[in-house]
Parts: structure tokens; sequence; C-alpha cells
């Protein structure tokens, strides 16, 4: 099973920002989560608490990526260095929601 990989049209302006070095680890390690039955078995990988139970986060360095799994999908919300990615988060939140 391997899930499709998306991301928002506004976290992939976010995510071409990156160096490319980190574009293309984050994007092995969530290649690697797409194909595991639970994202949240993966080692680098946590169920964020919040009004959903179905946001993870993915931790690699400095990095953070923000992500959901539903309907066969595995979908980028945010992404960026770990000072700022939760800014918003509601946001991500209430989008998930509806």
């Amino acid at each position: 099973m391997s899930r499709e990989i998306l991301i928002e049209k506004s976290t992939e302006r976010k995510w071409n920002t990156l160096p490319t070095d980190e574009q293309h680890k984050l994007k092995d390690l969530l290649e690697a989560i797409a194909r595991l039955p639970e994202p949240s078995k993966h080692e680098k990988v946590a169920l964020l608490r919040g009004p959903t139970q179905s946001v993870y986060r993915l931790r690699k360095g400095d990095f953070r990526v923000v992500f959901t799994c539903e309907h066969g999908s595995l979908k980028i919300h945010m992404v960026g260095r770990r000072k700022t990615v939760y800014r918003g988060i509601n946001n991500t939140y209430e989008q998930i929601a509806t």
C-alpha cells in the first residue's frame, strides 16, 4: 500500500524555498511514511494533539512537515523550520474539519 503524496499550493511555494538537500531528505521520508499502513509507526512521526485526531508531524532536524493521511493520500499542509512552522496551525485544523 502506498499513498499518493499531495502538497497544498501555498505550501508548495514554501517547500521550494527549502534547501535542495533538505527537500530530498524530506521527500524520501514522506515516501517511506506513505508506504506504511499507519503513519505514526514511523519513528520521526507524531500525531499532533488538537481538535482533530488526523494531523501528523514529521520531524527531520530543524525542519517540520505537518500532514494528514486520508482517502489514500498523504497531504502536506505546512512545511518549515521548527521555530515557525506551527504558526497558523489553527487554520490547518479548520481546513481539515471542513
